[in-house]
This record gives structure tokens, C-alpha cells and sequence, in this order.
């Protein structure tokens, strides 16, 4: 399932960056969140991957990210 979603997206990411190749990393990692303070801080990991990748200059002006705690 994993496999078809990183297909789908890759294949219409590269067109949008003008790439081709790799989007995505070729492993999966596992993880079980145990306590809402690990939660919150994957989740943050998560949502500033746009920002790193270059793809916006901060969460506010990433249109694909949704948060009820962003504000904007």
C-alpha cells in the first residue's frame, strides 16, 4: 500500500518540481507512539518537512498542510 502511495505522489511531484528520480526514501520505519508528548513532536517533525525540502518558506505558506493548532 505504502509502495502505491509514494508511486502516485512521485509520479505527479517530479512534473510539479521539475525533476525526476527518487522522491521518497526506499525504507519505511516503524515507530508506536506511547505518550502524546512523542505524538506532538513527530508530528512537528512531519509538518516542517515541506520547509526543509524547500517546497515553502514556513508551515503558514504550505497550502497541502493542515493543522487545528496552525495558525496563519
Amino acid at each position: 500500500m505504502l509502495q502505491r502511495i509514494k508511486g502516485g505522489s512521485a509520479r505527479r511531484i517530479n512534473p510539479i518540481l521539475n525533476s525526476q528520480g527518487s522522491v521518497w526514501t526506499d525504507e519505511s520505519f516503524d515507530h508506536v507512539i506511547r505518550h502524546a508528548e512523542e505524538l506532538a513532536e513527530k508530528t512537528e517533525y512531519i509538518m516542517q518537512n515541506p520547509a526543509k525540502r524547500g517546497l515553502a518558506d514556513c508551515l503558514q505558506g504550505y497550502r497541502w498542510l493542515f493543522s487545528k493548532n496552525l495558525t496563519g
